[in-house]
């Protein structure tokens, strides 16, 4: 019972019945505004900086995203002071590997999340305020593009309009919500 509040639900809606049926509602989504600076790569690298580059280890603007190649040691790329601590965020970017696989760091409490090829929906809890996208293996060589971040704002109910519903609170009771 103790992790009731992680997604609490409504239990029972007044005046949402249909026929002989209990209509359930869902809360919706809220995610804050973007907080990577071009995150398409539109033109160039601008906002991100580098690490571990070498004449082995490189990230390269193309005209469709950041080209990360890593031979010896662990290449990345990163924005600082876009997160906040203990916040959660949703992560969204398109990966091409070639070779190797992708990972990130900076997350989740010390967890690297390995993507993978195609579109990438990841949910985090901030542990900095650096977003660092950065591999996980070497020999290695990936694409990646349209990197989205955005603070999750969702709460436990989200209404638009005066309503009733309940739900099951931390204690296991049923709770009035206004």
């Amino acid at each position: 019972m103790s992790n009731l509040l992680e997604k609490a639900s409504i239990l029972l809606t007044p005046t949402a019945y249909d026929d002989g049926k209990i209509l359930s509602v869902k809360p919706s989504t809220v995610l804050g505004g973007e907080l990577i600076t071009n995150g398409d790569f539109a033109t160039d690298l601008s906002g991100w900086i580098t690490s571990n580059t070498d004449a082995t280890n490189t990230i390269t603007w193309e005209t469709n995203g950041a080209r990360i190649i890593s031979t010896t040691n662990l290449v990345g790329i990163q924005q600082d002071n876009v997160l906040t601590i203990g916040k959660s965020y949703k992560l969204t970017c398109n990966v091409a590997i070639t070779t190797g696989s992708i990972g990130l760091d900076a997350l989740t409490a010390g967890v690297t999340t390995v993507m993978v090829e195609g579109f990438n929906e990841i949910y985090f809890t901030a542990v900095s305020d650096t977003f660092k996208i950065k591999r996980t293996t070497t020999n290695s060589n990936c694409l990646l593009d349209n990197v989205s971040v955005k603070e999750d704002l969702s709460g436990d109910f989200d209404f638009t309009r005066n309503s009733s519903a309940t739900r099951v609170n931390s204690q296991g009771l049923i709770e009035d919500m206004q």
